[in-house]
């Protein structure tokens, strides 16, 4: 019981670094995304 709690607590600690790793994440993947799009215009 005790530990379940300490293991939500550092979840809660954590969330902000992960939601801005997320965040991160999907900007690289979008831009990546829109690269391909433009590579295949270009040609």
């Amino acid at each position: 019981m005790l530990r379940t709690q300490l293991n939500l607590n550092s979840a809660e600690l954590f969330k902000p670094s992960i939601q801005k790793r997320n965040n991160d994440e999907i900007r690289s993947h979008f831009l990546s995304i829109l690269y391909e799009i433009f590579l295949t215009f270009s040609d």
